[in-house]
């Protein structure tokens, strides 16, 4: 049974594990040596950074969402606030490797989208690495529309990111 439901504090461990393992699992065939070196992976670093997050961001700039399949995490989501009072930006979600492929990152989106509807959000945007397979989850499966593409340098070259948008009510019709 799959559960989504508002992270704490105390699941800062679970989360740090399935971010630095699905981030393995999904950049480094893409990246270069060096674009890895560049993101903090280190365990011990990340628990302090999601820690700080979840005591002081959580709720106010930010919003985490914990997927959990028979009471073990498999999944997190996490939105931000935008610079525009009606609109939200779905920073992170990522789902550990051996739990794709089930529906839960849907489910995690919706839970979001519901969220930010009930805060009166009308959109909701992402940017991705255009070297991301999900890419296609955003597009093609949740159905965004590209808005704008930018070159961000990132390490030893220059990579391209894209922007995706929905409007929330057109998701929850």
């Amino acid at each position: 049974m799959l559960s989504i439901r508002p992270a704490t504090p105390d699941d800062v461990q679970a989360i740090v594990d399935i971010h630095i393992t699905s981030w393995k699992a999904h950049f480094i065939p893409f990246l270069t040596p060096e674009q890895v070196t560049l993101k903090d992976l280190d365990k011990v670093h990340q628990c302090k950074v999601w820690q700080e997050r979840l005591l002081h961001e959580e709720g106010k700039t930010r919003i985490t969402f914990l997927a959990e399949k028979d009471y073990i995490a498999v999944g997190y989501i996490t939105g931000r606030k935008s610079s525009l009072d009606t609109e939200a930006e779905l920073h992170q979600i990522y789902v550990s490797p051996s739990a794709h492929r089930q529906g839960i990152g849907q489910q995690m989106f919706t839970r979001l989208v519901q969220t930010y509807d009930k805060l009166n959000k009308t959109s909701m945007f992402v940017w991705v690495m255009t070297i991301n397979p999900a890419v296609a989850f955003y597009r093609d499966y949740l159905g965004g529309t590209l808005i704008e593409e930018r070159l961000i340098p990132e390490g030893d070259c220059i990579l391209k990111e894209a922007k995706y948008r929905w409007r929330l009510a057109e998701l929850l019709s």
